[in-house]
């Protein structure tokens, strides 16, 4: 900007001409400066060292807070160079700056630097002026030397696998070959005294010439393994050289970790090269372990609810351990079966009979009648059900008509762990649990949707396109519920069309609780206003506000709520409607 003194004249200006300039104004612009601030961390000359077990901190780059006398909003850029002759800048509002100490490590790695210095310091800028932050630039070290790796490396390592008690389980030694091998020798260990019995060695499908020799044997404890490989041909590249294979003892019961480890490395006799190792091994799984830590808790059952509603994925060790009814499938009921082995309902895992494990009943979806542009609910119904331990079921739409708002369980399941997800035109919900359900029907819950207020056809459908219970057969393609459009089609209730008169109906249900329905309709488009008041006169909640509505039969629900979403008292309430001239009152009845 121009800053300092400026004199001004005004002339007006006419087809004629031009008139005398008027007196002299004078104008003084002034701007002050952001007022000085400081840097506070990383202290000066500090020194990170960042290693493999460390990567998920960071560098906290903090300053105090600048002023500025004329209120103009302030930005503070960073500045961090070093000395390979990289750096970056960052402008934002706030005084510190965090930065991952994998971004360094990245930095340097790529560029070969094992200790690189850096500089940096903070500008505060007005819009106008700019003031750096006393005591800077300040300078700090940042040393990755230990993940820095010798051009002449060698990576050699062992797959992970599981199995059950009895299975037959195959892991891989990989090796990551910067040269041409000609011959290796090595010995794995790690399994002498553990469940594991070695079976055989092989190169099938490795990145070994079948030309190569390749030879193995086990040493006298039948502990360690004795490997080695050669050939005419040269290997070189990524991949597996050979696999193990493992009987896994058939006694086992309880999830054990076998740690497999290479030792006595040699290639082409070349002792100067530097090879890094990294273990494997086998997890031996026990039924109902999905989480692998070594005990069977609640939280395995909710890592299968969590798989069944696509929250997360299970590898299929995890999932073999917890399809604990050997039914080849993964399903609620296992879930419920963990639950009831963890709380001493059942003996023992894998389950093996004693329980009439077969449900009876059918899930529904009914049908309906909505309004463009307004909330509805879908009742998801048990039908008939009978012994139901466990639910699947997967709700499908269509997300060009109906919006997704949430779902609601009923209360009244308690014995049941409920878990659902929601994705684009799907809802999918698991539930399990220690006990049958009572038999009979029951609405599980509530599905809460809107229908788009440009909707202009006659119905949309809401289909249960998978269900499952307890391991019953799954059933894909099942029941749909239709629902119209209102304002278009006319039900045997009277619902929906364009109505002839003004009119506010009851409430339903009435008495209630928790919530109601409140019905009216408009035959003309009207501003229209909904007030809940108490028996004093004293306004409770403010439904609707002023709100400009077409034609149509609507209905608008109350939670028994005030308008700070506290809950009310149950007595004796007025409704109010005002749409355009028309104005009616009516009672309904909270019950407790």
């Amino acid at each position: 900007e121009d800053w300092g003194d400026h004199e001004y004249r005004v002339t007006a200006v006419y087809e004629e001409g031009e008139s005398e300039p008027s007196n002299m104004v004078y104008v003084n612009l002034l701007n002050n400066p952001p007022a000085a601030f400081q840097l506070v961390a990383p202290a000066d000359e500090s020194w990170f060292t960042i290693d493999s077990s460390n990567m998920d901190q960071q560098v906290a780059f903090i300053w105090t807070p600048s002023g500025d006398e004329d209120g103009d909003a302030i930005d503070y850029t960073i500045i961090i160079w070093d000395e390979i002759g990289g750096g970056g800048d960052t402008t934002l509002s706030e005084t510190a700056v965090f930065i991952d100490y994998s971004e360094f490590a990245d930095y340097q790695i790529y560029h070969n630097a094992g200790v690189v210095n850096y500089a940096w310091t903070v500008i505060a800028d007005d819009g106008y002026e700019s003031t750096e932050a006393s005591g800077g630039p300040r300078s700090f070290t940042v040393d990755v030397s230990s993940l820095i790796v010798p051009p002449d490396t060698t990576y050699l390592g062992i797959s992970y696998s599981d199995g059950f008690p009895g299975d037959t389980v195959t892991v891989s030694v990989w090796a990551e070959l910067g040269f041409d091998m000609y011959s290796f020798e090595m010995a794995i260990a790690g399994y002498d005294g553990s469940p594991l019995t070695f079976l055989d060695a092989d190169t099938m499908d490795t990145m070994m010439p079948s030309s190569w020799l390749f030879e193995y044997s086990e040493d006298e404890t039948g502990g360690i393994i004795i490997t080695a490989g050669a050939g005419a041909e040269s290997v070189t590249g990524d991949g597996d050289l050979f696999h193990l294979t493992f009987i896994v003892d058939s006694e086992i019961g309880e999830n054990e970790w076998v740690e497999l480890f290479i030792e006595g490395v040699a290639f082409n006799e070349n002792e100067s090269l530097i090879t890094i190792t990294e273990v494997g091994g086998i997890l031996i799984l026990g039924y109902g372990d999905v989480s692998g830590n070594g005990s069977v808790t609640a939280f395995d059952a909710s890592l299968i609810l969590q798989y069944l509603i696509g929250d997360i994925e299970l590898n299929e060790g995890q999932m073999s351990a917890g399809d604990v009814t050997q039914d080849e499938s993964l399903s609620a009921l296992d879930a419920s079966i963990v639950l009831q082995y963890v709380v001493g309902l059942i003996d023992g895992l894998p389950y093996d009979g004693g329980m009439n494990l077969a449900a009876g009943g059918e899930i529904l979806i009914p049908s309906g009648s909505a309004t463009p542009g307004e909330l509805f609910q879908v009742p998801i119904l048990l039908d008939q059900g009978n012994n139901v331990r466990s639910i699947e079921m997967e709700i499908s739409y269509d997300p060009d008509v109906l919006i997704y708002h949430s779902v609601s369980w009923n209360e009244s399941l308690t014995g049941l762990t409920l878990m659902d997800s929601h994705d684009g035109g799907a809802i999918k919900v698991s539930a399990a649990g220690t006990e049958a359900m009572e038999p009979g029907s029951i609405t599980l819950g509530w599905i809460e949707f809107e229908m788009m207020g440009t909707f202009d056809d006659y119905q949309t459908t809401i289909t249960l396109s998978r269900s499952r219970l307890n391991e019953n057969e799954i059933l894909t393609d099942g029941p749909s519920g239709v629902y119209t459009n209102a304002l278009l089609v006319v039900d045997e209730w009277g619902h929906g069309g364009v109505p002839v008169v003004f009119a506010l109906g009851q409430n339903f249900p009435n008495p209630f609780n928790p919530s109601t329905l409140i019905r009216y309709q408009l035959p003309q488009e009207a501003k229209v206003t909904i007030n809940i008041y108490d028996m004093m006169g004293r306004t409770v909640r403010n439904l609707v506000r002023s709100e400009t509505q077409i034609a149509g039969y609507r209905q608008v629900m109350w939670n028994a709520t005030n308008d700070l979403g506290q809950p009310v008292s149950a007595g004796v309430y007025l409704y109010v409607i005002q749409a355009g001239e028309f104005k009616d009152t009516k009672k309904m009845v909270l019950m407790k």
